[in-house]
C-alpha cells in the first residue's frame, strides 16, 4: 500500500524502511538498462556556473533552431506524400536501423526519420502535425522539458517522439497523470504506432502484475508514475527476498527512458511524496488510545487551551499537559500512558480537528477514510497516513479502524525520476519552475509557440470581503452567461466548496453539473457535456490537467468557453491549467477571477498585520484596490512556491547526505 509522508505519534517504531536508489538492481544493470548513478548537483563555484548554464540551455536561440529544423522536416514530409506504401515501408526499415544504432541523431538521419513519422501520422490518424508539434517532438527527443499551451496537441507530440523512442530499441515509459489518460492516449495514438511498427500498451493499476509485465515488454508503455514506481519497488522487495536472484520481474526490461506528460505536476508538485510499499501491522492499544485522545480533544477550546499554527501545520498547547489530562477521568491503554505518549496522542487528535477537514482533505466512502489529492482533486484510495494519523481520522469519523502500515521499502518520486538515463517531458505550465527543473533534474525548459495566437480575455479581478458575497456573485455571473448560450466552467478548490456552490445554484434555479472526487464515475460524461450551449459545470482540480472540453460551432461563434476561478490555488501553475481549458487552438474564451479576504491563500500566506492592511485596501477606489489585490495574489503564490522549493531542496540534500553517511541503508 502507498501512503503519504505525514507522521506524528511516537509509537513503537519498526526499523526504518530501506531506501532505494540506482544501486538497487546493479546485478542486472546490463539487462535492464537502468542508470547506474544519479545526477549529482554541483556545489560552491560550480553551482554558480551550473546556474548560468541553465540560462544558456533555455536561451531563445534554442527555439529558433528547433523552428528551423521543424520547417525543414515539414517540407521533407510533404515530399513523401506521393510515395506508395511499399516505398514508404522500405524507407522506414532503413531509418529504423539508423535510429536503433544511434538513437539521438540517427547518424545524421534524424530529420528524415521524423519527416517519415509525420507522414505516417497523416496517413494513420488523418492529422497532419503542425510545425509546433514537430518542434515539441524534437525537444522531447533531445531531452528538454517542452512547455506547450493547452490545446496545442501534446498527445500527438508525445506520439511523434514516442515512435523515435520505440525505434531506439530501449524500453520507454510514457508517464501520464492518471489511468484514464493512459488508456485514452494509448488508443488515440495506437494507429500511428501500428503504422510505424512500434508496439504499445497501457499498464493500468487495476491490472494484475503479470498483465502489466506483458505491457512493459512492449516498445512503449503508457503508465502513471505511481504504478511504475510501485512495480519498481515490488521488484526490489522480491529481489531482496530471493538474495539478489529474480527470474520474473514486473519490469522485465528495467528503466531507461521516460517521456513525462504534465511534467510540472509529476516532477515538481509530487516530487517529495514518497511511495511506500507497506504491510498492515497491529499496534497493541492504538485504537483505544486514539479514541481516548479524540474524547479529550473534544473538551478543549481553541485559543483558550491550544493555538493552531496554520502556517506551520502545528498545534501549540497553552496550558500544562497535566491540567489538560485531568479533564478526562479515563486513561489510555497502559503502554500509552507516559506523558510524552499522551501528549503526542492529543496533538495528533487536535491536528485532525483543525487541519483535516472533511470533503477537503478526505471523504468517508463506504465507511472508510479516503484521502483526496490536493493537486488533482481525485480520490486516492491506495494512500493512507502514517504513524497513527489515519487512525486518528477514523476515530474522529467513528468508522471501523484499520491497522497502521509497516513500511517495507520506499522512494520519493524526485529520486525515482533521477534513475532514468533519458528523461524529457511536456506540460502547459513549466516556465515558472524552469530554474527548479534545472536545479533538480538538469533539464532545460523550452517554450514552444502556439500554432495560432491565443484569444482569451481576462476580465478584471472581482473582489469581496466575504466568501458568501463572492459565491453570490459567481451564481449571478453563471446565470447571466448561461442565458447568452455560452458554457461556464467554475473551478473550486475542494469538494466542500463544490457542494456549497451547488446548493447555491439549486436555490437560484440554475441547472448545472458538479464534478468532484465523490462522483468521479461520471467524469467522462460530465466533461463531454461541459462545452454544450448554456452548460454550467462546477469542478475541482479534476477539470484541470489533461481535460479537453470540446466546443460545438455555435458555442465558438458566441465567444467560447467561460472559465471562472472561484478561488486562487496556492500555485499559479494550477490556476493557469484551469484557465487553459478555454481558448484552445486559437478559439475565443474568457477567464473570470474572484477573490475574498477569507480565501485560504491569504489566510495561510499573509500575516495577521498583512491581512488587516489588505482589509483596509478594499476601501480604496477600484482602480487602486484591484491592481493591489492582483499583486497580493502573486505575492502569496510566490511565497508558497518558494517554501515548496525549499522543502524539496532540503529533502534532496538529506538524501545525498544519507547516501554518503549511511551506505548500509541502501538495498544492493
Amino acid at each position: 500500500m502507498e501512503h503519504s509522508r505525514l507522521c506524528g505519534l511516537s509509537c513503537p517504531r519498526p526499523p526504518p524502511p530501506h531506501r532505494l536508489d540506482a544501486k538497487f538492481n546493479s546485478s542486472s544493470s546490463a539487462a535492464s538498462g537502468c542508470r547506474m548513478g544519479m545526477y549529482k548537483r554541483p556545489k560552491g563555484l560550480d553551482a554558480g556556473a551550473h546556474h548560468i548554464a541553465g540560462y544558456y540551455r533555455r536561451r531563445h536561440s534554442v527555439i529558433q533552431r528547433l523552428n528551423r529544423e521543424a520547417h525543414k522536416i515539414d517540407a521533407q514530409a510533404k515530399a513523401l506524400q506521393d510515395l506508395s506504401e511499399g516505398d514508404l515501408n522500405k524507407q522506414m526499415e532503413h531509418l529504423i536501423e539508423e535510429v536503433n544504432r544511434a538513437p539521438l541523431e540517427a547518424r545524421g538521419a534524424l530529420d528524415e526519420a521524423l519527416a517519415l513519422i509525420v507522414e505516417c501520422a497523416r496517413r494513420a490518424l488523418g492529422k497532419r502535425p503542425y510545425i509546433m508539434q514537430i518542434m515539441g517532438a524534437l525537444a522531447l527527443h533531445r531531452g528538454y522539458l517542452a512547455e506547450m499551451a493547452t490545446g496545442e496537441g501534446k498527445t500527438l507530440t508525445i506520439g511523434l517522439a514516442g515512435v523515435l523512442a520505440g525505434w531506439s530499441g530501449r524500453p520507454c515509459q510514457i508517464l501520464t497523470a492518471n489511468d484514464y489518460l493512459a488508456e485514452r492516449d494509448t488508443e488515440e495514438i495506437r494507429p500511428l504506432y501500428d503504422r510505424c511498427g512500434v508496439s504499445v500498451a497501457a499498464c493500468l493499476q487495476e491490472m494484475e502484475p503479470h498483465e502489466r509485465a506483458a505491457g512493459y515488454r512492449c516498445d512503449l508503455a503508457y503508465v502513471t508514475p505511481k504504478t511504475l514506481l510501485a512495480d519498481y519497488l515490488r521488484d526490489a522487495l522480491a529481489q531482496r527476498a530471493r538474495g539478489g536472484e529474480l527470474e520474473e520481474r514486473v519490469l522485465p526490461q528495467g528503466l531507461h527512458s521516460a517521456i513525462v506528460d504534465e511534467a510540472d505536476s509529476m516532477l515538481i508538485d509530487e516530487a517529495i511524496t514518497p511511495l511506500i510499499i507497506s504491510a498492515p501491522r497491529e499496534v497493541p492499544g492504538l485504537h483505544e488510545a486514539v479514541e481516548w485522545a479524540r474524547d479529550l480533544s473534544e473538551k478543549l477550546e481553541p485559543r483558550h487551551d491550544y493555538r493552531p499554527l496554520h502556517a506551520k501545520g502545528e498545534i501549540q498547547l497553552l496550558r500544562d499537559s497535566s491540567d489538560i489530562f485531568a479533564r478526562l477521568k479515563s486513561l489510555p491503554p497502559r503502554q500509552w500512558r507516559s506523558t510524552e505518549r499522551r501528549t503526542d496522542l492529543l496533538l495528533q487528535a487536535l491536528k485532525v480537528r483543525e487541519f483535516f477537514i472533511p470533503s477537503v482533505q478526505y471523504v468517508v466512502d463506504e465507511n472508510k477514510i479516503v484521502l483526496i489529492d490536493e493537486f488533482t482533486g481525485r480520490l486516492t484510495p491506495e494512500r493512507s497516513l502514517s504513524s497513527g494519523l489515519h487512525q486518528a481520522i477514523e476515530a474522529r469519523e467513528r468508522v471501523p479502524f484499520t491497522d497502521p502500515n509497516l513500511p517495507l521499502v520506499q522512494m520519493t518520486f524526485q529520486r525515482f525520476f533521477q534513475q532514468f538515463k533519458r528523461l524529457s517531458g511536456v506540460t502547459g505550465t513549466a516556465h515558472e519552475a524552469a530554474a527548479e527543473f534545472w536545479h533538480f533534474y538538469h533539464k532545460a525548459v523550452v517554450r514552444i509557440p502556439t500554432n495560432r495566437p491565443r484569444q482569451v480575455i481576462y476580465t478584471p479581478l472581482s473582489y469581496f470581503r466575504s466568501h458568501a458575497e463572492k459565491f453570490d456573485a459567481i451564481v449571478d455571473l453563471a446565470l447571466s452567461l448561461s442565458r447568452t448560450g455560452v458554457p461556464v466552467l467554475i473551478g473550486v478548490r475542494n469538494v466542500a466548496q463544490s457542494a456549497e456552490l451547488s446548493r447555491a445554484m439549486d436555490a437560484a434555479g440554475l441547472p448545472h453539473e458538479t464534478l468532484n472526487a465523490l462522483n468521479h464515475k461520471y467524469e467522462s460524461a460530465i466533461i463531454k457535456s461541459a462545452g454544450q450551449p448554456s452548460a454550467v459545470t462546477i469542478a475541482t482540480n479534476m477539470a484541470g490537467r489533461g481535460v479537453d472540453i470540446r466546443l460545438p460551432p455555435e458555442v465558438l461563434a458566441r465567444g467560447g468557453l467561460n472559465v471562472v476561478i472561484a478561488e486562487h490555488n496556492d500555485s499559479m501553475r494550477v490556476d493557469r491549467q484551469l484557465a487553459g481549458r478555454c481558448g484552445r487552438q486559437g478559439s475565443h474564451g474568457r477567464v473570470h477571477r474572484f477573490v475574498s479576504l477569507d480565501d485560504k491563500l491569504f489566510s495561510q500566506q499573509l500575516s495577521r498585520l498583512e491581512r488587516f492592511a489588505l482589509h483596509l485596501a478594499l476601501s480604496l477606489p477600484a482602480t487602486l484596490a484591484r491592481p493591489l489585490l492582483e499583486q497580493v495574489v502573486k505575492l502569496c503564490q510566490s511565497r508558497f512556491e518558494r517554501k515548496s522549493f525549499q522543502n524539496r531542496k532540503a529533502l534532496l540534500e538529506t538524501e545525498e547526505w544519507l547516501d554518503s553517511a549511511l551506505p548500509f541503508n541502501i538495498v544492493d
